[in-house]
């Protein structure tokens, strides 16, 4: 998800990382992965756990490689036994733009988005994202030449200066590629710090402490939202399914027999009202148009129930 939140790959489809709660995830990320490493992605990891996502994370010491798989390797075929395909899960939940091709997950299909009688003023949404505490030290840089420093910041307090480029931290080269904030990640609050820098092509040695800022980041979306969206919270129990639904008008459940009791009655609870109750009849060209749209015999439909949201 976050490769595909870069803006420099151009992406420009909506993306919802609701959806990714229908599925379990096992994540490797190397520490010094150059793009992604683990200080930037662990964030991330604990939102998408606390937002219900099934994870299980293993970052590793190691680049952009698969240096790390002899030591996984056991872990991760564990997890795959532990975790076998479920075509019909009780539990879903799905957002879309309304394009016919990102309508469906499993046994729901979006039909039509609009707003639907009692539904959800807004649902947790894990496309808000709010970072934990970071340090500021207060210089703004590209790699290792500063282009600003804040006012009363740590920085300016060394006597830091536009134009600089550190070169050393506590006599550890630094190199020309490393963010600022990177290169003082591992110093703990009141450490003492030297730093060599060239001004105006002369060397400055600078001392002091490290005391930076704590701050809390401001909540961000994490993907753009451009147009609306609609979203179906489903769980079904027995021949009973409840849905809470943000933005649609109109669902389709896909009745499999292998889910539902066809000889009992089905009931359909949407935003706390009873939106359908009673039987439904098997179809013999359901049954034939979902096969063939899934060639997948774990996954045979019997009956189609439309529900709409408007009344």
């Amino acid at each position: 998800m976050m490769v595909l939140a870069n803006n420099d790959l151009g992406v420009r489809e909506p993306l919802y990382p609701n959806n990714i709660r229908n599925k379990p995830f096992f994540i490797v990320n190397g520490a010094r992965d150059p793009l992604y490493p683990t200080r930037i992605i662990d964030p991330y990891i604990e939102h998408y756990r606390q937002g219900g996502v099934t994870l299980d994370y293993h970052p590793q010491d190691a680049g952009h490689n698969t240096s790390w798989w002899p030591q996984v390797r056991d872990v991760y075929e564990a997890f795959v036994r532990a975790h076998p395909r479920n075509p019909l899960p009780d539990a879903l939940t799905w957002e879309t733009d309304g394009e016919r091709m990102h309508d469906r997950a499993h046994w729901l299909v979006i039909d039509a988005l609009g707003k639907g009688k009692d539904e959800a003023a807004s649902l947790p949404d894990l496309n808000d994202f709010v970072g934990p505490p970071a340090a500021d030290f207060g210089a703004r840089s590209i790699g290792t030449r500063i282009n600003r420093i804040v006012r009363g910041s740590n920085a300016e307090r060394i006597g830091l200066k536009e134009g600089d480029t550190v070169i050393r931290i506590n006599d550890e080269p630094v190199r020309v590629d490393t963010d600022l904030s990177e290169a003082f990640e591992d110093f703990p609050p009141g450490a003492a710090i030297t730093l060599l820098v060239a001004r105006n092509n002369a060397p400055v040695e600078l001392e002091g402490k490290y005391e930076p800022q704590i701050v809390k980041p401001l909540p961000k979306q994490l993907f753009h939202r451009s147009q609306p969206s609609g979203r179906v919270d489903l769980t079904r129990s027995g021949n009973t399914v409840r849905a809470v639904t943000r933005g649609v008008a109109a669902f389709t459940l896909l009745l499999s027999p292998d889910q539902f009791d066809f000889s009992k009655p089905v009931t359909v609870v949407a935003n706390g009202r009873t939106a359908f109750n009673g039987r439904v009849r098997k179809n013999l060209r359901t049954l034939m148009k979902w096969a063939a749209a899934d060639n997948d015999r774990t996954m045979l439909f019997g009956a189609e129930l439309r529900i709409d949201l408007t009344r």
